[in-house]
C-alpha cells in the first residue's frame, strides 16, 4: 500500500482523485498521492410530501385548539364549582342562553352566553327576579351600572366571603344580548 502511494500513477483508478503533495513536501517533487473519494449526492433528508404536510398543520391546529379549549373548560369550570353556580344555574335557565366562547377572556373565570330572544332592560329584570328568590341565602346585588351599552351588576352572598360574581350584558342588536360571567374570588 505504501509502494503505491508513493509512486507516480498516470492514471488513477476511477472513483479516486488525484492530488500533489508539492505544498506538504518539497523534496518530494513529482511524486502524486492518490486518495480514494467516494461519491457523495446531496439528497433531501426527509422529502416533504404534500399529505404529509398538510396533515402536520392540522394536527398542529388540533393541539393548539386543545389547548385553548383547556382554559375555557378550567374557568368555566370554576364558575360553576364556586357557590355561585346554582345563581348562574338559575340564570342561564330564565335568560334561555346559549352558552358561548368568550371572544376575549381578560380573567380566567368566565362564562358567556348568547340570548337571542329579549333585550338588556328585560334580561335585568329577570336577574333582579332570581336574586330576590336566593334572598334567604343571604345573596345580594349591588346596583346596575350602565356606560357605552354594557350593563353590569355585581352580586355577593353575605359579606363576600365566597368571592363576587359580575354579570354583564351587551346588547349587540335589538332582540339579542351578548353576557359574560366573571367570578372574583375571595381576597
Amino acid at each position: 500500500m505504501k509502494e503505491w502511494l508513493s509512486r507516480r500513477v498516470p492514471f488513477p483508478p476511477s472513483g479516486t482523485r488525484r492530488f500533489t503533495n508539492r505544498h506538504i513536501r518539497r523534496y518530494a517533487i513529482d511524486l502524486e498521492i492518490v486518495l480514494p473519494v467516494r461519491a457523495v449526492q446531496r439528497t433531501l433528508s426527509n422529502p416533504q410530501h404534500p399529505v404529509l404536510r398538510l396533515a402536520r398543520s392540522r394536527l398542529r391546529v388540533v393541539a393548539l385548539s386543545v389547548l385553548l379549549l383547556l382554559g375555557v373548560a378550567s374557568a368555566r369550570d370554576s364558575v360553576l364549582s364556586s357557590a355561585y353556580a346554582p345563581v348562574v344555574g338559575d340564570l342561564l335557565e330564565v335568560f334561555q342562553a346559549e352558552e358561548t366562547l368568550c371572544p376575549l377572556a381578560t380573567y380566567q373565570y368566565d362564562l358567556c352566553f348568547e340570548v337571542r330572544w329579549a333585550g338588556a332592560s328585560r334580561l335585568a329584570e329577570l336577574v333582579e327576579a332570581v336574586v330576590a328568590d336566593y334572598e334567604a341565602a343571604g345573596l345580594r346585588g349591588g346596583g346596575w351600572r350602565a356606560a357605552n351599552g354594557v350593563w353590569s351588576v355585581r352580586l355577593a352572598f353575605g359579606d363576600g366571603g365566597y368571592g363576587q360574581l359580575e354579570l354583564f350584558l351587551t346588547e349587540v342588536a335589538p332582540g339579542t344580548v351578548n353576557g359574560t360571567f366573571v367570578f372574583h374570588p375571595p381576597r
